[in-house]
């Protein structure tokens, strides 16, 4: 192990004194790491296997990291602060930039004459045959097979797998945990998402932050303090707690926030935060400075692949009888809304979170849904079909799966317009283990009058038009395969049959909010109300529903 140059926080020193301090003294050369993103603490690990390198220091764009210190590694600043001193240098990627570019910083290093080694982590197995180019670095636990291509300054993250056939560009990353071959489109490393994106103060209301998760994407907010340091965070699932918990959307976040979360220091390894997800069952980590700013985010998808099992059953044998004349001679999920079929936006939704098998449950006009849809490879997916003789509920179809599923699987109605994330609700099934679940939307009905409350003749209070708010059915769920063994064979029998029975069996059965979009197309108003909305969001799967239609419009 090569010699570690140790600055302590409270140094002051700059740039040029700290190469001066290097250049009193016959040690390794001294090297700095360009990027103090998601890589940062696997390029450490991986330049302290090599005794002729010693780490002077970090360079990240980011005004908030210089000054710092990783694992004692002071972080210097940016391209413009490489002391004189330096001649060596490995390229990760910063911590906020998204148009960071691996081949620009290549090409101007190499014109400060800043030499740009090949490292290999010892755990690394690269065949012989396999030429390896400047820049290039090979973290933990990878595997280069013979006959595989690398091109000039690739990173390679740790367990990851390079096939025969497989050819890295030039410049390019490899996330962890993935495998490439000539068939797939390699997986390119992001950085860690910027904590700013997602950056709340304790006392917004939760119907603002609501509208930072949708607009984000990052499924989680940080809530910070006056003075910008991490006290809480928020995932949907906390808004969901806390909208059963009857908590107004209007009441301020710190309310519902976690304020002891999970967090990481900038620079811990790869293989760490992968670990202590997995161990804590969480799939968000807040990466903080050593005065707990708010730094980035790290995901367990860009830890390792996350591919669904899933299967999902769409109930499209309806047979629309409030839609009338317009289902006369076209089944409901056919209707069209913004240019497609409803089945269209539902397959083309179940195919954007990894579900590849889908039955379509059919009975009133079914071939005609067969003749649409066919075997689904135009939406990517996997599509068979069961058929009722008879009409057979909500539920009842059910009882002629073959084969019998052996997971978890969706069920879902075929007139349904929604941007809920599946992969979520079938995580908190596995989360709690329940039988079944069942996805509500809380609904709200104002009573038009002054309501007048009595007891024993006496009046004890007036409330004017009040509004009363309930949780309905929105006709998602998940079922175990042990649901199939309560539906009677060959009967006509309802979802609401199925679950009275489980809570009297004594089965679990659990209860998820939809707070993202969601639109049951059931009456001809439902129907003005969707095409009315895709003629604001434009036709596809709904991603999110802004908090202003939120909760379920109110109905007089």
């Amino acid at each position: 192990m090569g010699r570690r140059h140790k600055f302590p926080p409270d140094s002051a020193a700059t740039p040029g004194e700290l190469a001066a301090i290097y250049s009193r003294e016959q040690g390794p050369a001294p090297l700095v790491i360009v990027g103090a993103g998601s890589f940062l603490g696997d390029l450490i690990n991986l330049v302290r296997e090599y005794p002729e390198f010693a780490i002077l220091g970090i360079l990240d764009p980011s005004p908030i990291l210089r000054g710092q210190f990783v694992q004692d590694i002071p972080i210097l600043g940016w391209l413009g602060d490489i002391p004189k001193h330096v001649r060596s240098a490995v390229i990760g990627n910063p911590v906020h930039s998204p148009a960071f570019d691996r081949g620009s910083v290549f090409r101007l290093l190499k014109m400060k004459g800043i030499h740009l080694p090949i490292l290999k982590a010892e755990t690394c197995k690269c065949s012989n045959d396999v030429i390896l180019r400047a820049g290039t670095c090979l973290l933990p636990g990878c595997a280069v097979l013979n006959g595989a291509q690398l091109g000039l300054n690739v990173l390679v993250g740790s367990n990851c797998r390079i096939v025969s056939s497989g050819a890295l560009a030039d410049h390019q990353t490899m996330a962890p945990n993935t495998t490439w071959d000539s068939a797939e489109t390699v997986k390119t490393a992001t950085n860690s998402p910027s904590a700013e994106a997602a950056l709340a103060t304790g006392n917004e209301p939760i119907q603002t932050t609501m509208k930072r998760l949708n607009s984000s994407g990052l499924e989680i907010i940080l809530v910070a303090d006056k003075d910008n340091k991490l006290v809480g965070t928020v995932t949907d699932g906390d808004i969901r707690r806390g909208i059963l918990a009857g908590i107004d959307v209007d009441q301020p976040v710190s309310m519902i926030m976690n304020p002891n979360p999970v967090t990481v220091r900038l620079g811990t390894p790869g293989a760490e935060m992968l670990r202590i997800m997995r161990d804590r069952s969480i799939r968000h980590l807040p990466v903080v400075d050593s005065d707990n700013h708010p730094i980035g985010l790290e995901r367990l998808e860009s830890l390792v692949d996350n591919i669904s099992e899933c299967n999902a059953v769409v109930m499209a044998g309806g047979m629309g009888s409030r839609l009338k004349p317009l289902t006369d001679n076209l089944p409901k999920p056919l209707i069209q809304i913004a240019g497609r079929p409803i089945l269209d936006h539902i397959l083309t939704g179940l195919h954007a979170e990894g579900i590849e098998e889908v039955v379509l449950a059919l009975n009133h006009l079914g071939g005609k849904i067969r003749d649409h849809i066919g075997d689904g490879s135009r939406y990517g997916t996997r599509v068979n079909y069961l058929t009722e003789r008879k009409r057979l509920g909500t539920a009842g179809a059910l009882s002629l799966l073959r084969p019998r599923p052996r997971k978890p699987f969706l069920v879902m109605n075929g007139d349904l317009l929604t941007g809920l994330s599946f992969s979520k609700l079938l995580q908190f099934q596995r989360a709690h283990n329940y039988t079944m679940v069942i996805c509500v939307r809380q609904h709200s009905l104002q009573v038009p009058y002054g309501v007048v409350e009595i007891r024993g003749g006496e009046v004890l209070a007036l409330r004017e038009k009040p509004v009363y708010r309930h949780f309905i059915n929105a006709g998602v769920y998940v079922l175990t395969p042990a649901c199939l063994d309560h539906l009677p064979k060959d009967q006509y029998y309802d979802m609401t049959d199925l679950i009275s029975t489980l809570v009297r069996s004594g089965e679990r059965v659990g209860v998820f909010p939809i707070i993202e979009y969601w639109r049951d197309v059931g009456t001809h108003a439902d129907l003005a109300a969707a095409m009315a909305e895709q003629s604001i969001t434009g036709p596809g799967r709904h991603k999110s529903q802004t908090p202003d239609s939120w909760p379920s419009e109110v109905a007089s």
